[in-house]
């Protein structure tokens, strides 16, 4: 089990949440979800999202299932789309070490809850780093359903629709 503490400063307020992980799970206040549904596995192959110009690999609350063009283990990374070879270069995206949870609307938990990673390798003065978003569809087991990059790629969201965002 995981306890972090986190600090938000909205309009000169102070507000304290704590962060809880355990397995694949997040509370913030009265609030929890359980994502351990959505966790890859060697049955099922990490997740995959398309941009214009690359695809995106990656895994909830764990490692991808590991490209071996990737110099080292990580829970996201991308490569060409375009590339004939399934071991076109690996960019990092995201190291499941460095995983940290917030909410994707402070103020209204029901949105759901967001899963950032990051990477210890600089990329335009920053952290490259890969968020995922995942949006409550009482009607979806999960999907991603859209991706945005901002900063040369340094900064990546990725939208996730799923039930298991829904709050309980």
């Amino acid at each position: 089990m995981r306890a972090d503490v986190c600090l938000a400063f909205v309009f000169s307020l102070h507000f304290i949440c704590t962060i809880i992980a355990q397995n694949c799970t997040y509370t913030h206040g009265k609030w929890s979800w359980d994502l351990s549904p959505l966790i890859s596995s060697s049955g099922t192959g990490d997740w995959s999202i398309d941009d214009d110009t690359y695809k995106w690999h990656f895994n909830v609350c764990g490692d991808t299932l590991r490209n071996p063009s990737c110099p080292y283990a990580n829970s996201a990374y991308y490569t060409d789309k375009d590339s004939a070879s399934s071991s076109s270069s690996c960019v990092v995206a995201g190291i499941t070490a460095n995983e940290t949870w917030s909410m994707i609307d402070f103020f209204d938990p029901r949105r759901g809850p967001s899963l950032n990673y990051t990477t210890t390798e600089p990329c335009s003065g920053m952290f490259r780093s890969t968020k995922i978003d995942f949006v409550c569809d009482a009607s979806s087991s999960g999907y991603p359903s859209s991706i945005q990059s901002e900063d040369d790629r340094c900064q990546t969201t990725i939208q996730f629709n799923t039930k298991y965002a829904c709050t309980t």
